[in-house]
């Protein structure tokens, strides 16, 4: 996408955050955008081509996050907690009524979408369970096609959990409480060493 598209994606996706699809017209965009009907047209064709173009924004930019968060860790754990504080800070932005909109009227829009951030968060993990074993950091008989996919299914279970019960807990309560559980699971005691000693500097912001 050129930059006047990223611009208008970017813009767009504030508009959707905040009013949700629904409720957000083709004109209502034009006017947030301080454009023409007709110059918006000709950067997309409708607005579920606006919104195809909006999800690969976020997924481009998720995916440019999550390289940086792996190689800001200087070793597996913080790797793990930067990507995972990633998939957290992204489970707060893209919120109601944005994601129940896109789930109810646009279900083959959001279902690829969603897929593909798993997949790709899946990946992440796979690489990460490979990196902590060649350092030490978790132990060498882990199955990791089985691990990833228990860490990517508890994710999934926290988002479920905190739409049932909002006024129970906090998704930073969740998402820390899940990574503190999965390092205990995998860790070596070298692993398990270090998540003692950087238990404090491994908290997701609030």
């Amino acid at each position: 996408m050129d930059e006047k598209t990223i611009h208008i994606c970017q813009e767009s996706l504030k508009y959707f955050l905040a009013n949700g699809v629904k409720n957000s017209s083709m004109d209502d965009l034009s006017k947030h955008l301080r454009m023409s009907k007709k110059t918006l047209y000709q950067y997309v064709d409708n607005k579920e081509d606006l919104l195809h173009k909006v999800l690969d924004t976020i997924r481009k930019y998720h995916n440019e996050s999550n390289h940086n968060a792996w190689k800001e860790g200087k070793n597996a754990i913080e790797v793990l907690f930067n990507v995972s504080r990633k998939i957290y800070e992204f489970q707060i932005k893209v919120k109601n009524p944005f994601r129940f909109d896109l789930e109810k009227y646009y279900p083959q829009l959001w279902g690829k979408f969603q897929e593909d951030m798993r997949n790709k968060a899946q990946n992440y993990f796979r690489e990460n369970l490979q990196q902590g074993i060649s350092e030490g950091f978790y132990r060498d008989d882990l199955d990791i096609d089985m691990t990833s996919t228990l860490y990517m299914a508890k994710i999934d279970g926290v988002h479920h959990d905190f739409a049932k019960n909002p006024e129970k807990y906090t998704y930073r309560q969740l998402f820390e409480v899940l990574f503190e559980h999965q390092i205990r699971a995998i860790a070596t005691s070298e692993g398990l060493s270090f998540l003692e000693k950087e238990i404090e500097h491994l908290k997701f912001i609030q």
